[in-house]
């Protein structure tokens, strides 16, 4: 209903229209003229007799056609936005997004032609429920900003659904042969990878999986980050790995979690995480090492190329120190603790090797 087809039902409305009509009737000349504002919001500079829209939207305007759906059904999401400003509103842009395991895709863009003052419009998308969990479907009425109102805040609202799993058919998300480090005896400060088999020994498949990474030290935990699994379809697998620089010395435990916030409803949702004990050696001020070996590598008869290995004491590899050819920067060893560097102009060259605020200091001679 109008704001005026409010008025017009008021008995304040209808004594007041008696009085003019009667004074019509005796011939009066008194023009009644009246104009109804708003108040203006906070935070947008208008003036109280400024003529504008206001769009709105809150999260009970936001409906389904059905709320329980099931992975892959097609519904109808509808939003009704609001215009309870004092001018007309023209060419409203809607968005629609789902926002699901931290990643919002958008769904729908509708226009509403025209919406005038105290009025409201219902616009309409359709949208495949999937997959299934818990999914955050927003509305964002003129994303841009591009109609001048009275309040810019009240232009963005959502409403949880929870898709339901296909039947009897569930994932079932679980690490497979535990937790694998790339050195199970690091010095402090190498970095070393972790590495973790998931598997989905259920019915169905999985999208945006989640797979955490943690060491727990001395009761504390920190984070070692994150990484996403895009999709497993039932009997799937895939391996994790993540770099982790093995630091302060001590023992610590390793924890991975599948899915750790539940946005996927699975068969069992005990059988998601692992953990594994490892012991970061210290590291001794005279343990880091360095060789250089010299190479022909393109076959041209002159040796300008080398291989850096940096090692310790106890001739283990040194994984993540840092090379330097001429004080310039080449890289960090890899597992194996080897660097290559090729094409070095006839001379001498300087190496520097740091690692954990120690450094191992070479030099070698290119052929050009």
């Amino acid at each position: 209903m109008r704001h005026s087809e409010r008025i017009l039902g008021s008995k304040y409305h209808r004594a007041v229209l008696s009085l003019v009509l009667a004074l019509l009737l005796a011939g009066s000349g008194l023009f009644l003229v009246g104009q109804m504002s708003k108040p203006a919001m906070s935070g947008t500079g208008a003036e109280p007799n400024d003529v504008l829209p206001d769009l709105a939207i809150s999260h009970d305007d936001i409906h389904f056609s059905n709320d329980t759906p099931t992975d892959g059904d097609v519904i109808d999401i509808c939003a009704t936005v609001h215009n309870i400003g004092n001018a007309s509103a023209l060419e409203i842009r809607v968005d629609f997004y789902d926002h699901f395991g931290g990643v919002s895709e958008k769904i729908a863009t509708n226009w509403i032609p025209e919406i005038p003052p105290d009025s409201q419009e219902t616009t309409c998308t359709t949208w495949t429920a999937t997959p299934a969990g818990i999914h955050g479907i927003v509305v964002k009425v003129d994303p841009e900003d591009s109609i001048p109102e009275w309040n810019e805040d009240n232009n963005v609202a959502d409403r949880a659904i929870e898709v339901k799993p296909k039947g009897d058919l569930l994932p079932d998300l679980t690490i497979d042969g535990g937790i694998r480090f790339s050195n199970e005896h690091p010095k402090e400060g190498q970095v070393i990878n972790i590495c973790v088999t998931v598997v989905n020994i259920g019915d169905d498949g999985a999208n945006n999986i989640a797979v955490l990474f943690a060491d727990i030290f001395k009761a504390e935990t920190y984070s070692i980050g994150t990484k996403t699994i895009s999709h497993l379809g039932p009997g799937d697998h895939a391996e994790v790995c993540i770099e982790w620089k093995a630091q302060p010395a001590g023992e610590h435990v390793i924890f991975v979690k599948v899915d750790p916030e539940n946005h996927i409803v699975e068969k069992n949702e005990d059988n998601n995480a692992a953990d594994a004990p490892i012991i970061v050696e210290p590291l001794d001020g005279d343990s880091i090492f360095l060789t250089l070996v010299r190479f022909d590598n393109d076959g041209n008869g002159h040796v300008d190329d080398v291989v850096v290995v940096v090692y310790d004491g106890e001739h283990n590899a040194i994984v993540g120190a840092e090379v330097y050819i001429d004080g310039h920067f080449y890289g960090r060893t890899p597992d194996s603790g080897t660097l290559m560097a090729y094409n070095f102009d006839l001379g001498w060259h300087h190496v520097k090797v740091t690692f954990n605020g120690h450094e191992a200091l070479g030099e070698f001679y290119s052929q050009g």
